[in-house]
C-alpha cells in the first residue's frame, strides 16, 4: 500500500496482465497491441544471388531433360517429362533454393538463359572464325557474311534457350494474354497431347528469345553508334562522368565486382582447395563452382588456354590436309610400283 501527499491510503495501480481492462466509465478494453516486428524476406545480397545461381543451374538441366523425356513421351506416349519436372522442384527444395527479389531473380534469369545464350553465341562465333582461318581468309567479313554470321549467332542462342527453358516459363506473349509466342498452359493432358503442348511451348520460347536478340542487337548498334558520337561533345563527357559517379551506378559497380571476386573465390577454392583460416566450403558453393566450370567451354582452364584449345583444330586443318594429299601419293606410287615388278615378274617367268 502507498499514501498520497495528503496523507490518504491508496492502491497502487494493478500490473497490466492479460486479462481484460475498464476504462474510467467502466467499460471493458482489451489490452493494446504492441506492433510486431517485420520479418524481412530478403537474406542477403550475396545469398539471394547465390540462391538464384543454383535455381538457374537446376533450371538448365531440367530443361533439357524435359525435352529429352518429352521425345520420349512423344514417341512412347508417356509421361516422363512430369518426372523431371517434379524432380528439378524436388532438388530446390531439398537444397533450400527459393530466390526472391530483384537480385536472386535476375541471377536466376541470367543463369539459365543468358549465359548459355551468349556462351553458345560466342562458341559459333568463335567457329566461324576458325573455319575462316582454316579456308585462308584472314581479311574483314562483307556485310552479308557479317548477317550470316549474326543470323547463326541468335539461330544457336534461340535455340539453346528453347532447350533450357522449363515447362512454365512465360514469354511476352504471356504478358499480354496473346501473340503468337503465347504459350499453352492447359491443364490435364498426358501422353502425346502433353508432350507436343511442352515442345511447342519450348519452340516458342525459342523463337521469341532469338526475335528479342535480333532487335537488341540492331538497337545496341544503332545506340553505340550515337553514344560514340554524342560522347565526344562537351556536354556529352559531362553528362558521362555524373552518370558514372552516381550512386546507383558505384552501388551497381560494387555489386558486380563482388559477385565477380565471389564466383574466381568459388572457382579457387573448388580447385585449390580452402586456404587456412578459410570456412570450409558449403554444399551450395560447391555446386556453384561444380556447374559452371561444367558449363563453360574452357571448364577450369584459363582463358587465353581455352580460346587456343578451341581454335587448334582450324590452325592444323591445313596441314593435315597436305598430310592426307601426301599420303594419297605416296600410296598410289606405291600401288603402281607393286604393279610394275608384279608385271615384270609376271613376264620373266613366262620366258623361263
Amino acid at each position: 500500500m502507498a499514501t498520497n501527499r495528503f496523507g490518504d491510503t491508496v492502491s497502487q495501480p494493478p500490473t497490466p496482465t492479460d486479462a481484460p481492462l475498464t476504462n474510467r466509465f467502466g467499460d471493458t478494453v482489451g489490452q493494446p497491441v504492441l506492433p510486431k516486428e517485420k520479418v524481412a524476406e530478403d537474406e542477403g545480397v550475396l545469398q539471394e544471388f547465390a540462391e538464384g545461381v543454383g535455381s538457374g543451374l537446376i533450371g538448365i538441366g531440367q530443361g533439357i531433360g524435359e525435352l529429352v523425356a518429352s521425345g520420349i513421351d512423344l514417341v512412347a506416349d508417356t509421361d516422363y517429362a512430369e518426372s523431371v519436372t517434379n524432380a528439378g522442384e524436388a532438388t530446390r527444395d531439398y537444397l533450400g533454393l527459393d530466390p526472391t527479389g530483384f537480385v536472386g531473380k535476375g541471377a536466376e534469369i541470367i543463369t539459365q538463359f543468358v549465359i548459355p545464350g551468349v556462351g553458345v553465341a560466342g562458341a559459333v562465333s568463335k567457329a566461324g572464325k576458325a573455319a575462316r582461318l582454316a579456308r585462308g581468309a584472314t581479311g574483314p567479313m562483307t556485310r552479308s557474311q557479317r548477317f550470316g554470321q549474326a543470323a547463326k549467332e541468335l539461330a544457336a542462342a534461340g535455340a539453346v534457350d528453347a532447350a533450357v527453358a522449363n515447362d512454365g516459363t512465360t514469354t511476352i506473349g504471356d504478358f499480354f494474354d496473346g501473340g503468337p509466342t503465347a504459350t499453352n498452359q492447359e491443364l490435364g493432358l498426358s501422353g502425346r497431347e502433353e508432350a507436343l503442348r511442352r515442345l511447342g511451348n519450348k519452340f516458342k520460347v525459342g523463337t521469341e528469345a532469338a526475335l528479342l536478340g535480333g532487335v537488341a542487337q540492331g538497337v545496341l548498334s544503332g545506340l553505340g553508334v550515337g553514344a560514340q558520337k554524342a560522347a565526344q561533345t562537351q556536354t556529352g563527357q559531362a553528362v558521362g562522368r555524373a552518370v558514372g559517379e552516381s550512386q546507383p551506378v558505384q552501388a551497381g559497380k560494387g555489386l558486380v565486382n563482388r559477385t565477380r571476386e565471389y564466383l574466381k573465390n568459388a572457382e579457387r577454392r573448388r580447385v585449390f582447395g580452402v586456404n587456412p583460416g578459410e570456412a570450409d566450403m558449403g554444399r551450395g558453393e560447391q555446386f556453384i563452382a561444380d556447374a559452371l566450370g561444367s558449363l563453360r567451354y574452357r571448364s577450369y582452364l584459363p582463358e587465353e588456354m581455352a580460346t587456343e584449345r578451341l581454335l587448334v583444330q582450324g590452325k592444323v586443318q591445313p596441314y593435315i590436309k597436305r598430310a592426307e594429299v601426301t599420303l594419297n601419293k605416296l600410296e598410289k606410287n606405291i600401288d603402281t610400283a607393286i604393279g610394275k615388278m608384279g608385271k615384270e615378274v609376271t613376264a620373266k617367268s613366262s620366258v623361263g
